[in-house]
């Protein structure tokens, strides 16, 4: 039996420098100005994705290793980054820099075409996420990185809807899924995708084209306004990811505060970052906040900073002092930030690294945790017998609707092929694909 393999990394505790908040319903207006609405040079950033480490900054991630953030083990909170175990993958890890730009690239192309879904080609996503097209395997890999790997929120996970911190355990994809079109694959789908997808091949060097799909959960706060705006061209011209990520948390701080300074301790930031916090790392991760501080200030994201080395030096602290510009963005953000999270002043106690060992049949990549995987596949196998048994007693009327949004779903267009090759029959496909529906809806309590 495979023996399970942690690695543990000490980081940061609780920041007392942080200014206790007396706290108020404040009700704000925050319908968007029409001019910021349609400026698409700005992303709009979801909140958990601010605050919360989607993007690894370890450049040497090993291939199969699955990270858990633990913020409190009392309160049973974590964030646990995941690979996709499925074969035939370009790679098995977790969302790294490289993807963070192309997830950029993303949030902007659905800016311009305004939706949840983003149809581009290999070349257009590239050239917007600020990447070279040469990279294409990698770009190919980000996607399904971004589409299969797997995040669990655990008491922690912020809801724009609801306004406040969730408890329980929320599966939190960043994409839905991201597919590809051949031309001729374009041509057996139904008739209203077909022309808005055949305009994409605008020319002989397109070969193929991207369908995307945010995450649902992501994109119900983006509509609730669960977002900061961000001019995508300033973060990709951030190259140092550390300070890239120390920005967004601070923007958003800033405005939680309703100051134009905020105080942070190094080890504090360090266990949001994340960084290294272990006794003989510390002068690297102090010279690492130092140097993004000074990245901000050149590029004058921020007007200045103070950074205070102390005795010990695990006392050490910054400044962040602003701008006092109240252009457009600046004051939407600001108000849109008084929005309490929950996760303003939680710091990352505990980082446990996890593997994916491959299997003697060769064929897929497993946990080493077999109780996980095996409630996981429990949970759902029952979800699929609800759903089945939910369809069945339905109303005729209900149930054809129901197989008509089946046969648009994005899904029966995928695995359409499946039919053609004789692996299953339309009835087969149109039944599995009326059952995910329904999963999906029973998942987000709308069955």
């Amino acid at each position: 039996m495979a023996k399970k393999q942690v690695q543990k990394h000490d980081s940061g505790q609780v920041d007392l420098s942080i200014t206790k908040i007396e706290l108020e319903e404040i009700n704000y207006d925050l319908d968007s100005d029409t001019e910021l609405e349609n400026n698409t040079d700005l992303i709009k950033y979801e909140f958990n994705m601010i605050e919360l480490p989607f993007f690894t900054k370890d450049k040497k991630v090993d291939e199969g290793r699955a990270r858990k953030y633990i913020f409190s083990e009392k309160n049973q909170s974590y964030m646990m980054v995941s690979p996709s175990g499925k074969p035939g993958l370009i790679s098995h890890k977790i969302p790294q820099e490289f993807d963070e730009k192309i997830f950029y690239g993303i949030l902007k192309l659905s800016r311009e075409q305004g939706g949840p879904e983003v149809i581009t080609d290999y070349f257009t996503l590239a050239k917007v996420s600020g990447v070279h097209y040469n990279d294409l395997t990698r770009i190919k890999d980000s996607l399904e990185r971004l589409s299969n790997c797997n995040v669990e929120l655990q008491n922690l996970v912020y809801s724009a809807e609801h306004k406040m911190k969730m408890r329980g355990k929320e599966p939190f994809p960043i994409l839905q899924h991201a597919l590809t079109y051949t031309f001729e694959k374009v041509l057996k789908i139904p008739e209203d995708k077909r022309e808005k997808y055949q305009k994409c091949f605008r020319n002989s060097k397109i070969n193929e084209i991207l369908v995307i799909e945010f995450g649902s959960f992501m994109y119900r706060n983006l509509e609730k306004k669960g977002f900061l705006y961000f001019d995508q061209k300033k973060l990709l011209e951030i190259k140092n990811a550390t300070a890239r990520k120390i920005y967004l948390m601070i923007t958003k701080w800033k405005g939680w505060e309703n100051k134009n300074y905020i105080r942070r301790s190094c080890r504090f930031l360090a266990s949001r970052i994340p960084l290294s916090w272990e006794s003989r790392n510390i002068a690297n991760t102090l010279k690492s906040i130092n140097k993004s501080c000074e990245i901000l200030k050149e590029k004058e994201l921020i007007g200045d900073y103070d950074f205070v080395k102390t005795k010990p030096v695990g006392n050490s602290y910054v400044t962040f002092i602003f701008n006092s510009d109240n252009n457009m963005v600046n004051s939407y953000n600001k108000k849109a930030s008084r929005t309490t999270t929950g996760q303003e002043k939680i710091s990352i106690h505990e980082v446990q690294d996890e593997f994916l060992e491959e299997t003697q049949d060769n064929r897929q990549m497993t946990f080493f945790n077999d109780k996980d995987k095996g409630e996981l596949l429990e949970r759902e196998n029952k979800l699929a017998e609800i759903a089945e048994l939910a369809i069945n007693e339905m109303s005729a009327e209900n149930r054809d609707l129901l197989r008509k949004r089946a046969l648009k779903h994005h899904q029966y267009e995928f695995d359409e092929d499946k039919v053609e090759k004789g692996i299953m029959t339309r009835e087969q496909l149109t039944k599995s694909v009326m059952i995910s529906i329904m999963k999906g809806e029973l998942e987000h309590g709308k069955g």
